[in-house]
C-alpha cells in the first residue's frame, strides 16, 4: 500500500479473508475458543467459497466453519435443537485496556490492530501474532486494499441511502399527517355548517373538501 496503512479487520471482506481462508485455522480456532469458552479439537475452513470480492454487486462470502467440539463434528460450530447467537459490541471494550482476557485481546485486535495492548500480547500469543502478520501482509496487497476500500464505500453509500430514505419517509409522514389533520378539521367545520343549513357549494369553498366528502357526513 502506498500510504502503508493497516486495513481494518472490522471491514467484512477483511475479516472474512483473515479468519475464513484455509491457512487461518490456528487464528480462527483460538478466536472462536475465546468466544465460546470451549475447547475446539479441530477446525476446517476448506469449504469456504472465494471470500475476496471486488465489486459491490458481488455476493459476499459467508464463513462456513466446520469444527470438532467435545469429540463431535459441528458445522458452523453449534448443531443442536437450539439457536445460539453471540453478540459482541466492540464499543464496550473502551476503558478495559488493562483488563486481562484472551477474548479482550482479540477484540482489541479487531478494533485497533496496532494498539500497544495488541503489540504486547503478540509476544506471548502465537495465534494473535500470526493474525497480525497476516493482516499486515494483506494490507500491503494493492488488490486487497482496493476491495476493502470499495466495500467501505459501498457500506457508506448504503448507510447514506438508508438515512436519506428515513428522512424522506419522515417528511412524507409529516406531510401526510398535516394533510389528514387539515381534512379532519375541515370535516368538523363542514358538520357545523351543514347543521346551520349552509349550502354544500359554499362549504366546499370554505373547507377544500369535495362534494362527495361533505355529502358522506350528512
Amino acid at each position: 500500500m502506498a500510504n502503508n496503512e493497516t486495513l481494518s479487520p472490522k471491514v467484512d471482506v477483511v475479516f472474512q479473508a483473515l479468519f475464513g481462508e484455509p491457512g487461518s485455522e490456528r487464528i480462527t480456532k483460538q478466536f472462536l475458543e475465546s468466544i465460546l469458552e470451549e475447547k475446539i479439537e479441530s477446525i476446517d475452513l476448506s469449504k469456504n467459497t472465494i471470500l475476496r470480492r471486488e465489486y459491490k454487486t458481488d455476493k459476499l462470502g459467508v464463513l462456513d466453519v466446520i469444527a470438532k467440539i467435545n469429540g463431535k463434528e459441528n458445522k458452523k460450530l453449534i448443531l443442536t435443537d437450539k439457536l445460539e447467537i453471540v453478540i459482541i459490541e466492540l464499543k464496550k471494550i473502551k476503558g478495559k485496556e488493562r483488563v486481562e482476557g484472551q477474548l479482550l485481546d482479540w477484540l482489541f485486535f479487531l478494533d485497533s490492530p496496532n494498539s500497544e495492548r495488541v503489540k504486547e500480547k503478540m509476544k506471548e500469543n502465537k495465534a494473535l501474532r500470526e493474525a497480525s502478520e497476516k493482516l499486515q501482509t494483506m494490507s500491503e496487497e494493492d488488490y486487497m486494499e482496493r476491495i476493502a476500500w470499495l466495500r467501505e464505500k459501498a457500506i457508506l453509500d448504503y448507510n447514506s441511502g438508508m438515512s436519506s430514505a428515513r428522512r424522506k419517509g419522515m417528511q412524507e409522514g409529516e406531510r401526510k399527517g398535516r394533510k389528514e389533520g387539515r381534512k379532519e378539521k375541515g370535516l368538523e367545520i363542514a358538520k357545523k355548517l351543514l347543521k346551520q343549513g349552509v349550502e354544500i357549494s359554499i362549504i366546499t369553498n370554505a373547507t377544500d373538501l369535495s362534494k362527495e366528502e361533505i355529502m358522506s357526513i350528512q
